[in-house]
């Protein structure tokens, strides 16, 4: 692991002073943070000295490979403590904080991205390009909204799933590959894993209801209710509102809840969407799992990766903006 800062037009190896360093990303988030804590002592002057002002640029390499590339917006330090913390975020930062207005007639998604990221300056890795025309009107709308919501429509008509993230300094938007990239079990690189199975929450039966609550129609999971009991929901018919497939959404958004999670040796290969092959045999987790979170610890000389997962592929789906209806209408 090497961490340079510029800072003041200087560029420090602080590498050597830092007590320990996390990145870390998630599937909701559109930026990656880093955290670390850097010795200091108000006492001890032997003690080498580098000046990290907010604002300065971050960068962090594994195996001379650029993983992280940001800013500082925060740092702490006290009297009584020995270390200095400090916090830097990449360019999605300035994607979820920038606003725009935009409108869009027939562009593709990828089209939009690059037109978006052109204007604010946010270098592009790669970008997947699916052949779907938006016609899209976004007034004053963060920009990574615009970006996910361009791709949310794109996945309705394609069935696939997208994901935002910044590999380094530069954008990249994924499709979710449902084949594995890495493999992880015990005596390879697995530490540990944990699994856990939940029904609270479930909802498994759900009835539409006209203005009166007269039932109209029955959406259910039988095998659901015979094992886990039932738990009732209404949704109101109304004009204009597809209620058959928000009464199917209630029970396929509140189903028996899966987690995992695993620790493994340190991988910087490995982030938030992309995935693996998990084969461990004490939680009876076999099979292809998507990452929806990664935390990247490096600490007394050791790296661990701690990955969140997920049984299915997810998107961060984006619902800004007002479609553009034809004039006539």
């Amino acid at each position: 692991m090497k961490l340079t800062v510029l800072s003041d037009g200087s560029l420090y190896d602080i590498s050597q002073m830092v007590e320990s360093v996390s990145l870390s990303g998630d599937l909701k988030s559109c930026c990656r943070t880093l955290n670390f804590e850097i010795i200091m002592s108000p006492s001890d002057k032997e003690l080498p000295y580098v000046f990290i002002a907010v604002g300065s640029v971050v960068d962090l390499y594994e195996n001379d490979a650029n993983i992280f590339h940001g800013l500082v917006f925060t740092k702490s330090k006290s009297t009584d403590d020995t270390t200095m913390r400090v916090t830097a975020f990449d360019f999605g930062y300035f994607m979820k904080n920038s606003y725009a207005t935009y409108r869009f007639d027939g562009e593709t998604a990828d089209a939009i991205t690059k037109q978006v990221c052109t204007r604010f300056g946010v270098p592009i890795w790669s970008l997947a390009a699916p052949a779907v025309p938006i016609k899209r009107r976004f007034n004053h709308q963060p920009i990574f909204k615009i970006v996910d919501t361009a791709y949310t429509i794109s996945a309705e008509k394609t069935k696939k799933k997208y994901i935002m993230r910044f590999r380094g300094a530069a954008l990249q938007v994924l499709e979710r590959k449902m084949t594995a990239d890495i493999v992880v079990k015990p005596e390879v690189n697995l530490q540990s894993a944990t699994y856990a199975q939940s029904s609270q929450g479930m909802i498994n039966h759900v009835a539409i209801v006209d203005e009166d609550g007269k039932t109209i129609d029955l959406v259910m999971d039988l095998d659901a209710i015979r094992t886990y009991g039932m738990v009732h929901r209404e949704v109101r018919q109304e004009k204009d509102r597809d209620v058959t497939a928000e009464a199917q959404a209630l029970l396929d958004d509140n189903k028996l809840k899966n987690t995992c999670s695993v620790t493994i040796l340190g991988d910087s290969r490995l982030m938030t969407g992309d995935t693996i092959l998990l084969q461990e045999p004490y939680t009876g987790q076999f099979g292809v799992f998507w990452i929806d979170a990664d935390t990247h610890t490096w600490k007394k000389n050791l790296y661990t990766t701690k990955l969140t997962l997920s049984y299915q592929a997810e998107m961060r789906e984006g619902q800004a903006g007002q479609e553009e209806k034809p004039e006539d209408e």
